[in-house]
């Protein structure tokens, strides 16, 4: 059931992840990590999700939360190894083949522009932009959201600008937050990633 209304999250960006957690870890570890949730929470969460509607950010980051600590108990999966693997393997393999092929022609500075396209179309708040950039050294800002953003950038958008330069083929790849506060109500949100292209 779409939100209209706080922070959101377009269904492009979470349909399959949420379908990958569902296998990925299992049908158990899946419930379990539903019952943790609020019924409204459940159904969107257990629902059809169509890809071009906004989703309430806070109830995805509460499933993901659950299913963090699932993988954990589980399979002994830190949060960082459950963030990198829902990059990974979420969504088509044959799209991530495509992907690799069409990304590995291009310079990594040109793939981490694409990354932003990609950012600015998934959340309802905010703007991404690389605010610093040499051939081996890019600084990426998310401002302009609210704070609520936080937990889900935390989580997903290091993790995946660094999976697009693995897909490129960028090598000793280094990334972290190198800032994360909140500057007039606003959130201030900065990966900086190392590479060989």
């Amino acid at each position: 059931m779409p939100s209209n209304s706080g922070p959101r999250i377009r269904g492009a960006v979470i349909k399959d992840a949420r379908d990958w957690m569902r296998t990925a870890y299992g049908a158990d570890a899946y419930k379990d990590a539903l019952a943790t949730l609020s019924a409204e929470e459940r159904a969107f969460v257990d629902g059809p999700m169509l890809i071009s509607e906004w989703y309430p950010l806070p109830a995805w980051d509460h499933f993901q939360a659950a299913m963090r600590e699932q993988a954990h108990a589980r399979k002994g999966d830190s949060a960082y190894q459950f963030n990198m693997r829902n990059m990974r393997e979420a969504g088509s393999a044959t799209v991530r083949k495509i992907y690799k092929f069409v990304l590995g022609f291009m310079s990594p500075l040109r793939v981490l522009e694409k990354g932003t396209i990609i950012y600015n179309r998934a959340y309802s708040e905010g703007h991404c932009e690389i605010v610093e950039k040499d051939p081996q050294r890019v600084v990426i800002r998310y401002g302009g959201a609210s704070p609520a953003f936080r937990t889900s950038l935390t989580n997903n958008f290091p993790t995946g600008l660094l999976f697009l330069l693995e897909l490129n083929g960028a090598t000793n790849i280094d990334m972290r937050i190198s800032r994360d506060e909140v500057v007039d109500d606003k959130l201030v949100f900065e990966v900086t990633l190392s590479f060989n292209p």
